[in-house]
């Protein structure tokens, strides 16, 4: 009886700690490339036609700037082969962005990227979470929000947007999100 109330308490644990993470998840598919936003976390996720071998992750590697000195290891914790890298990148004078990269074998033996960008504290084991998540095509699709939207959700205030809006994103934001680009007088 210990055994199966222990047994009941990791699993009611374990599946909590992952709705709490889809219920602050937002994504957007982009044509294949997709688009994430959690917690002050810039994300995204593509599938790249290379080989997951020393060739093909030159490649990728190159593409996202990744050097020879870079450190790149591999994560026990996510479910198929990888190699995880950490960098910083000076922005300005204040703000330092931390990048985390996990490079992922696919089960067609390509490359799937999933790149982590944040301006403050990193959280390693929601990255490692979500990319799991990520990998093994977990994240509801009621996730996702259209690309063709005519308002957002932002600070828990629904904006209107124009016609004329497409999505960007603000790279040297201290807070990212995903935006329609337009100028919006109620901000």
């Amino acid at each position: 009886m210990r055994y199966l109330v222990l047994f009941l308490l990791i699993t009611c644990n374990l599946f909590a700690q992952e709705s709490k993470i889809l219920e602050r998840l937002v994504a957007l598919d982009n044509n294949g490339k997709i688009w994430y936003n959690i917690d002050g976390y810039s994300i995204t996720s593509e599938v790249f036609n290379y080989n997951f071998d020393e060739k093909g992750l030159k490649k990728i590697f190159k593409k996202h700037s990744i050097k020879e000195v870079d450190l790149k290891t591999k994560d026990d914790s996510i479910s198929k082969n990888n190699i995880v890298v950490h960098k910083t990148e000076k922005l300005n004078e204040k703000l330092t962005q931390r990048n985390s990269y996990f490079f992922v074998e696919n089960n067609d033996k390509k490359i799937i990227v999933i790149w982590f960008a944040k301006t403050s504290n990193e959280d390693f084991r929601m990255q490692r979470e979500l990319t799991n998540l990520i990998i093994e095509n977990k994240i509801p699709k009621s996730n996702f929000v259209s690309m063709q939207t005519n308002k957002i959700n932002f600070g828990n205030r629904q904006i209107e947007l124009a016609n004329i809006c497409y999505w960007i994103f603000f790279k040297y934001s201290s807070v990212s999100v995903f935006w329609r680009n337009e100028l919006v007088s109620s901000l």
